[in-house]
């Protein structure tokens, strides 16, 4: 027998019959067979590691499987948080009478169905300037190529500089300056060399300005123009150039430079909807609230841009959502299948419960979804708010997550017209009034993106919501807890006005503001405090000890092992000596029989 101790944990283990039998037949009268009879006994020996060995891969595939639950998990909230924003499906779109003059389009903030007109007296512009040779005053002379000296001289004292300005930092640039000085590649005479055409581009680039340069060839193979473009439009983005490099002519009192603007930076000029009003650029968005307006052309005939909701996307995103929810369902099944349900029982058969939380899912599904943006509290007629010891409200409404205290009604007692009042005064895009029974109130968040929920706390009346079921989105619960599509079922949900009450939001499985689906596979999958990852986690840590008492226990059965070695190689060493001797005897014996008989 041996015995092992790792960790603090004592284990023994005694040698089978078979391996007994086994390490017996490795052992003859002269010798042992060293290496068969310590591996037949490490085999023993290491049953313990390779019981923890086993352990620490079942872990491992544990690790592994709750990694892509997690994942698919993760891939049905991003479909869910889609599928519940309103915004998903308040897809406008704007159409203009007249493209050349402009077109538009909306977004989640438009209003449908809404229609405006559009004169543009001016496109704004950049700056466009063209930098010829010279110019007799009625027409230019282009440079000869594109590396042709030009008038301009390099250094900081020269009387022919370059300078460019860029109105929209204000800066004034010129090739005398010492911070930002020319350098000419040209013909060199008296010690300076000329400044090209091509120098003076790279010059103007390398200044980091709202302006771009190029070298354009014009009419000919011998005719070329330094052509310097403004980068953005209006007229506070102007450039201008200037300085004695820059040829002229002045006849008959008038100065005609070289340097042609071929474009005035101007800003555009528009009249939207009746207000006229100047922008520095053609794209316009701040006039009319989810709209962004693109001048195209002028025209002193109106344009009609008009509103209108965009395609039904109902069915995609639908189809989206159902298609992420079977993958978590799927592989659920597939990780708790048993012996009875499948002939590949999972990996979680022996261990359902370690994810049961899938079941909260389905049973959030089936459920159904819920307009949460509207809440109808019953019995108006008697407002009572929950309070504390000195009778101040505890609540609160909740608006998108925002938190109203209803403290501030200054009363735990409020008659509907108050709660009306106070709610419809606290400017959060929430509108109450008394429903048309006279009996309840109807609240309503009107956001269109994002959480458009509308939740109380404290209040001791009670709130109702429609609720859409699954048959009612045109999906069909299946027998392995898989959705399927219905067209039919669909397409009656479309007639009955689907479109419509997923564009004001609905939320799946819904109980309140903070116990919804979303919430839900928030605390499952939150990287700090989701429950699939502390269960990773601890599942890891597990993994992690186990890993260090097999360290320890291998160093234990290294040693044992060079003990068993030890051990029989020295028993061999004696069976040899105590053969050799055997030998001897018997050659002795041997010959005292022989000499006794007399031979």
């Amino acid at each position: 027998m041996s015995t092992s101790s790792t960790s603090g944990v004592i284990t023994s283990t005694a040698p089978t019959t078979s391996t007994a039998s086994a390490a017996a037949s490795a052992v003859s009268t002269n010798s042992i067979d060293v290496a068969t009879v310590v591996s037949q006994l490490m085999t023993v020996e290491n049953q313990p590691l390779n019981a923890l060995k086993a352990k620490i891969t079942a872990s491992q595939t544990v690790i592994s499987d709750l990694g892509v639950m997690k994942s698919k998990i993760a891939t049905l909230q991003s479909a869910l948080s889609t599928f519940e924003d309103p915004s998903t499906y308040n897809n406008p779109t704007a159409s203009s009478s007249n493209s050349s003059v402009v077109t538009a389009t909306a977004s989640s903030a438009a209003v449908i169905g809404s229609s405006v007109n559009i004169t543009v007296s001016q496109l704004a512009h950049a700056s466009s300037i063209v930098l010829h040779a010279a110019t007799d005053g009625t027409k230019y002379t282009d440079f000869s190529s594109a590396t042709a000296t030009t008038s301009v001289v390099s250094g900081s004292t020269s009387s022919y500089p370059f300078t460019i300005t860029d109105t929209s930092s204000g800066t004034t640039y010129t090739t005398a300056s010492t911070s930002h000085p020319i350098t000419g590649t040209g013909t060199v005479t008296g010690g300076v060399a000329a400044v090209t055409l091509t120098d003076l581009k790279n010059w103007v680039n390398g200044l980091g300005i709202s302006a771009s340069a190029k070298v354009v060839q014009t009419t000919g193979s011998a005719s070329w123009v330094l052509q310097i473009n403004g980068t953005s439009t209006g007229a506070s983005n102007a450039i201008s150039i200037s300085g004695a490099g820059i040829p002229s002519i002045t006849t008959g009192g008038a100065t005609t430079s070289a340097a042609q603007v071929t474009t005035t930076a101007q800003d555009a000029v528009a009249t939207i909807g009746g207000l006229t009003v100047n922008r520095s650029t053609n794209a316009i968005s701040d006039v009319i609230t989810g709209m962004t307006f693109n001048l195209t052309g002028e025209s002193s005939q109106a344009a009609s841009v008009n509103v209108i909701a965009g395609a039904d996307n109902s069915s995609a995103m639908l189809n989206t959502l159902m298609t992420a929810y079977n993958a978590v369902v799927t592989q659920y099944n597939t990780y708790t299948a048993n012996a009875v349900t499948s002939s590949t029982p999972g990996d979680f058969a022996n261990d359902p419960a370690m994810l049961s939380f899938v079941n909260n899912i389905k049973g959030m599904f089936a459920y159904g979804a819920t307009q949460a943006s509207v809440a109808t509290i019953t019995g108006a007629g008697s407002i009572t708010l929950e309070a504390d010891s000195n009778n101040a409200a505890t609540g609160y409404m909740s608006v998108g997550g925002v938190h109203y205290a209803l403290s501030t009604i200054g009363t735990v007692t409020p008659t509907s017209s108050q709660l009306i009042t106070w709610i419809n005064g606290l400017d959060a895009g929430v509108t109450a009034k008394m429903n048309t029974d006279n009996t309840s109130i109807i609240v309503t968040n009107s956001a269109t993106s994002g959480n458009n929920v509308v939740d109380f706390s404290g209040l001791s009346n009670s709130i109702s919501r429609t609720t859409t079921s699954l048959s009612g989105m045109g999906l069909d619960l299946q027998l392995d807890g898989t959705l399927q599509f219905n067209t039919a079922s669909y397409q009656t949900a479309v007639t009955n006005g689907l479109f419509t009450k997923l564009s004001e939001g609905l939320k799946m499985g819904y109980a309140s503001a903070t116990s919804n689906l979303d919430t839900f596979l928030t605390s499952q999958i939150s990287a700090s405090s989701g429950v699939l990852a502390a269960e990773i986690s601890t599942q890891q840590d597990s993994v992690n000890q186990m890993q260090a008492k097999q360290a320890d226990l291998q160093d234990h059965l290294n040693t044992v092992q060079n003990n068993y070695i030890t051990q029989y190689s020295a028993l061999n060493a004696l069976l040899f000596q105590l053969n050799s001797t055997s030998t001897s005897l018997a050659s002795s014996l041997a010959a005292v029989t022989n000499i006794n008989a007399g031979k």
